[in-house]
């Protein structure tokens, strides 16, 4: 469970990131304006919660290392931190997270610092490559690691904007006049989400595909437990996409024609992420067992 909301609170702020993107490339209007100080907000929020979600990490593992016997202490945290591979990972997505909400907390103010807070949501996501499998590779460690990080980034960039910008443009447009200001604005943020959306998902098929390489070997071994689990999460990625596809080429066209488009949009974007945050349950699922090949 834990591992699960790691991954989701990191996807959310890759996906504030992206938001930060979409809505500055949106034009500067009146309603743009509210979603971007409503963006600021959220996203104090979401990178808060990455580094809480940090922390909690920091403990179960140290816990499920020295746990049971005797109480935890800050000496045997630091053993955790210092001497191991897994908290010098860990230490690259703390200070990634800090930086995240330092940034965060400035954005009402100076909104161009905007990038600042990108580039470090960016870089903690890509960080969660160096715990867990992609780390323990007896060779070749650098291409699953950076196939793992960019799967990752590319998942927040996609699903998690998409949730960000359904958040804050939410409760502030009509939904039944579709040539009014704030409809138009919506139909615009919508426009620069796309192409957004569309580099992303084939980043993340094509590192998809590197880690299930670099993971499962053989196709033969995709009926293992591991397999039939990143099958399962593949299948989730799969009817994400198709819905995503759905909307790019059948709700976003209508949205300044048809009052009653965004609303369409609007569920079947929800029922998007709901497959990817399925996905995302899967993921950790795979971070529990061993790979094929590597069971003992």
């Amino acid at each position: 469970m834990l591992v699960w909301a790691w991954y989701v609170v990191v996807l959310a702020n890759v996906g504030t990131a992206g938001s930060f993107w979409v809505l500055d490339s949106a034009g500067h209007s009146a309603q743009t304006a509210v979603w971007r100080r409503r963006l600021t907000t959220v996203g104090v929020a979401v990178a808060t919660s990455v580094l809480v979600a940090t922390a909690a990490r920091l403990w179960a593992q140290t816990y499920q290392a020295f746990g049971g016997d005797q109480p935890l202490t800050w000496l045997l945290v630091r053993v955790i931190v210092t001497e191991t591979p897994w908290g010098r990972g860990w230490t690259w997505q703390a200070l990634g997270a800090l930086l995240c909400v330092a940034t965060a907390v400035t954005l009402r103010r100076r909104w161009h610092w905007w990038p600042l807070f990108a580039v470090s949501a960016v870089a903690t996501g890509f960080f969660t490559a160096l715990n867990g499998h992609a780390v323990g590779m007896e060779t070749g460690v650098w291409i699953t690691v950076l196939a793992h990080g960019t799967h990752v980034v590319a998942a927040g960039l996609w699903l998690g904007t998409l949730a960000l910008v359904l958040m804050t443009t939410s409760e502030e447009v009509p939904e039944g006049d579709a040539a009014s200001s704030d409809g138009a604005a919506f139909a615009e943020v919508i426009d620069r989400f796309s192409p957004l959306a569309l580099g992303a998902v084939g980043v993340l098929v094509v590192a998809g595909l590197t880690a299930t390489w670099r993971h499962v070997g053989t196709p033969a071994n995709m009926v293992s437990p591991y397999g039939l689990v990143l099958g399962l999460k593949i299948a989730a990625f799969v009817a994400a996409a198709v819905c995503g596809w759905i909307n790019w080429r059948v709700g976003r066209p209508t949205l300044r024609s048809f009052g009653g488009a965004q609303r369409r949009l609007r569920r079947l974007a929800w029922l998007e992420i709901t497959f990817g945050t399925i996905a995302v349950a899967l993921t950790a699922v795979l971070g529990l067992l061993s790979m094929p090949g590597h069971e003992h």
